[in-house]
């Protein structure tokens, strides 16, 4: 087997992951707004929503190279 940088196994690690698992949730806090936690509960369940999420981030961190840019912000 040939050698391995770091940052490869952390890509194929991410890669093995099954969509639930590399699935982020949004999380803010929402504990005494109810309306909130349903609109979090929705967003957070929509799968087209994180497809079109996911693809933006594309863009931006891989295509521009925006370093800042990421899943948590």
């Amino acid at each position: 087997m040939p050698d391995v940088e770091p940052s490869e196994i952390k890509l194929v690690d991410e890669a093995l992951k099954t969509p639930q698992e590399a699935h982020i949730a949004i999380r803010v806090p929402a504990r005494h707004n109810p309306n909130l936690q349903q609109v979090i509960a929705r967003v957070n369940a929509h799968e087209e929503l994180y497809a079109l999420w996911l693809s933006m981030n594309v863009n931006a961190v891989e295509r521009l190279g925006m370093s800042d840019h990421g899943p948590v912000h």
